[in-house]
């Protein structure tokens, strides 16, 4: 198996943490920021104006007296030519918001963030475009800003991978056990991905080890960066 070059190690490195940058922002600062008309239609529509993705919510309670949000099933969806029909399942979001603050300072401020990822997908094609490009993309006119979080806590489940750049292509899944890893203050992109360096990437690395010892030439730990 063709071993991929530090510089491609280190892009998906990046990809995949700022894939969930750019989540945490698409599934937390653009619906709850978005919450203030109460339309569930108007969080779906601003998601696909602000991402160019689908994105589907299921049952959802919020309380503006409280602050307190309450979401499941929250789906992102791939953009077309991509393998799997979902980029991003939250089963569970919920929140303790700020209200006073967020409309005072026009920035989502959240006490308490806890997200459950089910699933979280990255795909790479032949010709090297991935299903984060229009995450990442920018977006110079776009007046969402990254919230304040007092502390975060993740969860995360299973996490696909398939890179058809690659000779040969390179796919795997990792069920991983990862369970309410913390932080707190995070309030810019670069201490989002300080967190998932330091907490989430480690343990998927841990996880990939435990697979490649019954799977010796699955090249999973070269494929992952360090």
């Amino acid at each position: 198996m063709t071993t991929p070059s530090p510089k491609l190690t280190q892009r998906l490195w990046f990809r995949i943490t700022a894939a969930l940058s750019a989540a945490a922002i698409l599934a937390c600062g653009v619906v709850l920021w978005r919450l203030d008309g109460l339309a569930r239609n108007a969080c779906i529509r601003t998601a696909e104006q602000e991402f160019g993705l689908r994105l589907d919510l299921g049952a959802a309670n919020f309380s503006p007296w409280s602050g307190r949000l309450e979401m499941r099933d929250i789906t992102v969806h791939n953009p077309p030519k991509f393998n799997r029909g979902v980029l991003l399942a939250v089963s569970e979001l919920s929140a303790d918001l700020d209200v006073w603050d967020s409309i005072r300072h026009r920035r989502l401020h959240m006490r308490t963030l806890s997200v459950k990822v089910a699933e979280a997908d990255y795909e790479v094609l032949e010709h090297g475009a991935t299903n984060l490009d229009r995450l990442l993309a920018p977006r110079p006119n776009s007046s969402a800003r990254f919230p304040v979080i007092d502390r975060l806590s993740v969860s995360m489940g299973t996490v696909h991978v398939q890179n058809e750049s690659l000779q040969p292509p390179v796919r795997f899944s990792l069920a991983l056990a990862i369970h309410d890893r913390s932080a707190f203050g995070v309030d810019t992109p670069a201490k989002l991905q300080a967190f998932i360096a330091q907490e989430i990437c480690p343990a998927i690395r841990n996880e990939a080890a435990e697979q490649q010892k019954q799977t010796p030439n699955s090249g999973l730990l070269d494929f992952l960066p360090r």
